[in-house]
């Protein structure tokens, strides 16, 4: 049978307040696959639906002539007939030890997890069950079957010693078994593994046998049974931190897992997004204001935009338009986005346009000022002998205008039942010491706050007011009793945040909780989408393991924002830390600082202000979640080595909270050393008399003086780029884990796309290139071209999968480096863009591929997605530090891939005689 494709063109059908249409669509999405091409387990019922709903904006509705609009467009989708399956597999220790009550109380809470699950209402759940002693037995396959695992959990036996690697092992042999051959979302799977000693040939092939489970895209949670199980081991193997549980808590467990599921459960399955916006001949479009970046053909006066994957919160564009003529105009001639679901059968929808009426208004406004940096780079000593010292001064701030200092601040705290006792003693102590750093900082008249309460409904305990005795007072009024309402804590700080409107400085609001929400994550994701609309910053405090990390963290204005607290003890540092953001820059989400060093100095350890995150004798860098009130100012001290001058430099780049990431890069004035220094005659010593060596930690050892030689300088020297052709090959990460959300918006394979893009754009004529993806193998999605848009629609076709070898990758690079079919005298590139987790493979593996290529002449330049790469792995694939790139967010995968497009078109002069 042949699949309905409907394009799901909808009628304008609702208004609401304001200035929006939202416009909500049944899409069918087409009859699916004969049930009979199916596993019974994984049979899907025809009429499967995604209920979606887009509107599109204008502001404001009514403009003058040569005044600009603001364009805002919004899609969500919800399918929950085709969320991802769920499989988790339990690996259980059946050595001798697990004997009697021990392996019976196993039995019990895994039972009442099978209860818990409600495996007849999900039938996309299924378990399995593994056994492992000094073997290990499959006792359930992958199943939903309720009396079925019941009967398996009565088959765990003791006897023997533990082979725990043999289990992980045989785990993930179960999930392979199960997965479903046919199209479909991907099931989300998970290893439960539960033991009570140390593995019988210690922890390293517990390891291995972990990667090998990670690479794959499995989620491992370790749990401890006894006080002689390896606890370091089961830490490290399990995907995180918050996935090792040091004891059999039923509760805990129970909830991890059916926050794991309902996380699978809310993935739209939706891929392929394309969104376009044809503007009107008489709208101009304002080129580079569309957050995030869009590609514009003036051609057919379209914006596009590009997506893998539908996040689970939406999606939002934003851009401006500026009307050319007098009247009522459509605001766009066609708005659109198109998709493919999860069986693979496309759809789309079309936005509302809503009509922009144009006035003749004053002449166009002086343009406003726009924000930028400012700094200096001073040296004490622009002159040393060898071995002398220099101190240097660096500062960085904002020019004007500056996003205001003072705030409306809405305390919405947590006051449920689980808050009793010591979390609420500590959440009160939080925001009491919040308060304090605020109130000597603040002038009378700039701030005001408000204190919002939320269990089961919500409720204001406090107005906006700017008494800070009064604040402190209705904080203590917090009480303990109820459910978790988060959502209607978000609108009940939202509505005290409107009251005090007009208001010309900032608002923040900051959230708290230790639970989930009582009707799921999906209304706090959508109370928090109205605060930030709203031009608030949303902060947002997880305490514990039951908190919902991933909801928090997407409802937080960027991750920056986002607070996860294990212990109540640890909640008084951070309110602290967020009244630090408060007469921080406001705006700032970050800031990168990047120090590099001519050959002829070396930097004192010890000797910085701030202590970098990394650094050795010639550079070292800064990665900081904020730019202080009054700027940031960093002194530190360099030594001469040798002969030489040239000058330091610090490259800044801030990322602003919705914006672009400002750059500003600073020199020293010349640093000369102009050769060895003649020690003074030590006092004593005659002249003509040879001294006694002194040790001492602040001279070099003597150097010898070189002898004269010929020096030949040049009477003309002219560089231009590069005209000989050049090869290059794109390494993208296709591992499941590059579908992780990547700043405030999108994925890291997005970011991955948009950065390839734009390398490929700066590019000249000369260069071809060819793009590889690998997950857990490597494959040629595009042969060597010098066609961006066809290198364009390969990245569109990268799927995430299991598995991460980056070997693979490299090593298919520099087959195509290497073919017959290349030209003889060319360069060869390759640019691997990778988060470095979870390799199929090990790093020597990752390493040894790199050297091979190398050993061609191949060059590879690396970067790095995210603050959990393996950088070392990284670096050393990379061969050089100043060939591996690592980038925290979208902005700075951009801006790095950006650069790099540039000095592989033009790479920057270096010296005579080579680049």
């Amino acid at each position: 049978m042949e699949p309905i494709r409907s394009l799901g063109h909808a009628p304008r059908c609702a208004t609401r307040a304001g200035r929006s249409l939202t416009v909500a669509v049944l899409i069918v999405l087409g009859a699916l696959l004969a049930a009979t091409r199916l596993p019974a387990s994984s049979a899907r019922a025809q009429g499967d639906a995604c209920v979606t709903s887009q509107e599109r904006t204008v502001f404001p509705r009514q403009v003058e002539l040569g005044q600009t609009v603001d364009v805002t467009m919004r899609f969500r989708a919800s399918c929950p007939d085709q969320a991802s399956p769920f499989h988790l597999v339990f690996v259980v220790d059946g050595s001798g030890s697990m004997a009697g009550q021990r392996l019976e109380r196993v039995r019990a809470v895994l039972g009442d997890l099978i209860e818990a699950l409600e495996l007849p209402a999900h039938p996309g759940t299924r378990i399995g069950l593994v056994s492992f002693s000094d073997a290990p037995s499959t006792l359930c396959q992958l199943t939903n079957d309720s009396d079925r695992l019941t009967a398996c959990l009565l088959g765990l036996g003791a006897s023997g010693g533990g082979a725990t690697d043999l289990g992980i092992l045989e785990g993930i042999e179960v999930l392979r078994q199960g997965r479903d051959p046919e199209p479909g979302p991907s099931a989300v799977e998970v290893l439960l593994l539960l033991t009570d000693g140390a593995n019988l040939e210690g922890c390293e092939p517990v390891e291995v046998a972990a990667r090998q489970a990670k690479s794959q895209g499995i989620l491992l949670l370790t749990i401890c049974l006894s006080e002689v199980c390896d606890r370091a081991c089961m830490r490290g193997v399990a995907s995180s931190a918050r996935y090792f549980l040091p004891d059999l808590d039923a509760a805990i467990l129970t909830d991890l897992c059916l926050r794991v599921r309902d996380t699978a459960a809310s993935t739209t399955p939706l891929t392929q997004i394309v969104v376009t916006d044809r503007v009107p001949p008489n709208l101009r479009y304002v080129e580079g204001s569309a957050q995030p970046s869009a590609g514009w053909d003036p051609g057919t006066r379209t914006l596009t935009w590009r997506r893998s994957r539908l996040p689970a919160e939406g999606l939002t564009y934003t851009f401006a338009i500026e009307p050319l003529e007098l009247g009522t105009h459509p605001s766009s001639l066609e708005a659109r986005l198109r998709y493919v679901d999860g069986h693979n059968v496309p759809g789309g929808v079309d936005f509302p346009i809503e009509d922009l009426n144009v006035i003749a208004g004053a002449p166009t406004p002086t343009p406003q000022p726009q924000p930028a940096l400012l700094g200096g780079l001073d040296v004490d000593a622009p002159r040393l002998d060898i071995g002398q010292h220099a101190g240097l001064s660096y500062a960085l701030d904002f020019a004007l205008p500056e996003p205001p200092a003072d705030t409306h601040l809405a305390l919405v705290l947590d006051e449920s039942g689980s808050m009793a006792g010591a979390s609420m003693e500590k959440l009160v102590e939080g925001a009491g010491r919040m308060l304090d750093r605020l109130a000597p900082i603040v002038p009378a008249g700039r701030f005001a706050g408000a204190v919002v309460a939320f269990k089961s409904s919500a409720r204001s305990i406090c107005p906006l007011t700017g008494s800070f005795p009064m604040l402190r007072a209705c904080v203590a009024r917090l009480s303990a009793a109820g459910g978790t309402a988060i959502d209607a804590g978000l609108d009940e700080g939202l509505s005290m945040l409107a009251a005090g409107r007009p208001w010309d400085g900032g608002e923040d609001l900051v959230l708290f909780s230790d639970g989930a929400n009582n009707q799921g994550c999906p209304p706090v994701l959508a109370a928090a989408d109205r605060v930030k609309a709203e031009g608030v910053v949303l902060h947002a405090v997880c305490l514990g393991a039951a908190c919902d990390e991933v909801c928090l963290q997407a409802a937080a204005s960027s991750p920056r924002h986002y607070f996860k607290v294990d212990q109540a003890a640890d909640l008084p540092d951070a309110f602290a830390g967020i009244a630090e953001d408060l007469i921080a820059r406001r705006g700032v989400e970050s800031v990168e600082l990047g120090l590099r060093l001519p050959d002829h100095l070396r930097l004192l350890p010890g000797s910085f202000s701030i202590p970098p995150d990394r650094q050795d004798e010639a550079a070292a860098s800064w990665s900081l979640s904020r730019l202080p009130a009054g700027g940031l100012r960093l002194d530190f001290e360099v030594e001469a080595l040798e002969a030489g001058v040239g000058t330091v430099v610090i490259e800044a780049r801030v990322a602003r909270l919705g914006d672009t990431t400002l750059h500003d890069l600073r020199r020293s004035p010349p640093i000369e050393v102009p050769g060895l220094a003649t020690p003074p005659t030590p006092t004593g010593v005659a002249p003509g008399e040879t001294p006694a060596a002194t040790p001492t930690d602040r001279q070099p050892p003597p150097r010898a003086t070189p002898p004269p030689g010929t020096l030949y300088l040049p009477l003309l020297l002219s560089e231009s780029c590069p005209s000989g052709p050049t090869d290059l090959v794109l390494v993208v990460d296709g591992s499941l884990s590059m579908g992780e959300r990547f700043g405030a918006q999108g994925s890291k394979l997005d970011a991955a796309r948009e950065g390839a893009r734009s390398l490929i754009a700066r590019l000249g004529p000369n260069l071809r290139v060819a793009l590889v993806a690998f997950d857990v193998e490597a494959r040629l999605l595009e042969p060597f071209t010098p066609d961006a848009a066809a290198l364009g629609a390969a990245l569109d076709r990268i799927e995430l999968r299991s598995g991460s070898a980056i070997d693979a990758g490299i090593d298919r690079a520099r087959e195509a480096l290497l073919a017959s079919d290349r030209r003889d005298a060319v360069d060869g590139l390759i640019v691997l863009i990778s988060d470095g987790r979870a390799l199929e493979s090990d790093a020597e593996a990752a390493i040894a591929a790199a050297n091979r290529a190398r050993a061609y002449k191949l060059e590879i330049h690396v970067v790095g997605l995210g603050r959990e790469v393996d950088a070392p792995t990284l670096r050393a694939v990379a061969g050089s530090p100043e060939r591996y790139r690592r980038v925290e967010d979208a902005a700075g995968a951009l801006a790095v891939l950006d650069q790099l497009g540039r000095d592989i078109a033009c790479p920057v002069p270096g010296r005579w005689g080579g680049r």
